[in-house]
Formats: structure tokens, sequence, C-alpha cells
């Protein structure tokens, strides 16, 4: 692993891509999530999608 996470934080992503397939819009922080731990989320690559809600337990 190249960075070792230590907080959460809520995120808005824009999905629309422009012709070479990359994202048009910055990825915008909402806040930082206190309430959840680094080790409830899910890595990137295991699985975390568009509209999974859902942490592990």
């Amino acid at each position: 692993m190249l960075v070792e996470p230590e907080v959460v934080m809520k995120v808005a992503v824009d999905i629309a891509r422009d012709s070479t397939g990359r994202r048009r819009h910055p990825v915008r922080p909402h806040r930082n999530r206190t309430n959840v731990d680094v080790t409830q989320v899910p890595l990137s690559g295991e699985g975390w999608y568009l509209g999974m809600n859902r942490l592990r337990p």
C-alpha cells in the first residue's frame, strides 16, 4: 500500500467524462466522517461502487 488511510471523507463526484475518458469535473470534498473508522470502508478496488451506501460491518 502506497498510503495509509487516516480519515474518511464524504465527497461529491460528477461522472461526466470528456472524449479521452478523463473526468470533466474535479472531486469535491464535503466533510470528514468522524463517526466512521477507516476500517469500515472498503479500499479502492475492493468493490465500492456508485450507489453502494453501506459500510462494512
